[in-house]
């Protein structure tokens, strides 16, 4: 294994720094692994705190290792991995935007590998791709925020992927409730969104925050006031009077 290392036919990418890089030096004195990243950056990182990637194979000059990111015409992104290293035997896996597995397709053999450059491009590897991706995802319909500037305003945050907008609108209404406060609507393009989570000006929260508004005693900025005396269920069997049950009660009920 230490002459592929030195190969340079593995690669590495230290989990804790995040960074992808070739193998430069190792030392088995003190446990430690050097990378040497594309810009000749040295970093030494714990043997354990580095993911080793294999060479699969080549796209012309292009080597391709473990995990790698492969795009199609289509712009479809595919990660391939080994699944057999005796055997040499490979699989793509079908990614979303986000990188995620979504479908993983028949494993195939080493002499279909070259085969695959003629359809396929190399984008990077996923494991640093996945350290560029933006920390908040903007593939969804609706959402719940809370603003963080005051005491604790609820919106609903309506994506218009296609124009890149967001329209935050105050939550007013749990189901039959009324809350306090005026109907608020605001729409910002999805860089300020973003620049708002970033910012902590606002937080994603779970919508069950706002399921919760209806038996939070605060009325306002947009929480519902339940201080109200409610009437109160009598129980039956029990003397109004003493507070006893009616077989043990002692009170005369002519008095």
């Amino acid at each position: 294994m230490l002459e592929t290392i030195f190969d340079k036919n593995v690669i590495g990418f230290a989990k804790e720094a995040k960074i992808l890089g070739a193998i430069g030096n190792i030392s088995f004195l003190d446990g430690t692994i050097t990378l040497v990243t594309a810009d000749d950056t040295l970093v030494i990182e714990k043997m354990e705190d580095v993911i080793y990637l294999e060479a699969l194979g080549a796209f012309g000059e292009e080597i391709i290792f473990e995990h790698d990111v492969l795009m199609a015409q289509s712009q479809q992104l595919y990660e391939i991995s080994i699944e057999d290293r005796e055997e040499r035997i490979f699989q793509l896996h079908l990614l979303d935007d986000r990188l995620e597995r979504v479908k993983s397709g028949e494993t195939f053999q080493e002499d279909k590998f070259e085969a695959l450059g003629e359809i396929l491009t190399l984008v990077g590897n996923k494991y640093e791709m996945q350290e560029e991706l933006p920390e908040f995802d903007l593939n969804f319909n609706v959402r719940v925020v809370r603003e963080k500037s005051d005491e604790g305003t609820y919106f609903y945050a309506f994506n218009n992927s296609e124009r890149e907008e967001i329209d935050l609108i105050k939550v007013i209404n749990v189901g039959s409730h009324i809350l306090d406060g005026e109907h608020v609507r605001i729409t910002i393009s999805h860089e300020d969104y973003i620049q708002y989570l970033e910012s902590e000006l606002f937080e994603e929260v779970d919508a069950k925050e706002v399921e919760s508004l209806a038996m939070t005693p605060l009325a306002q900025h947009g929480r519902i006031d339940t201080d109200v005396d409610a009437p109160k269920e009598e129980e039956e069997d029990v003397c109004q009077d003493c507070g006893e049950y009616i077989e043990g009660c002692q009170c005369d009920p002519w008095e």
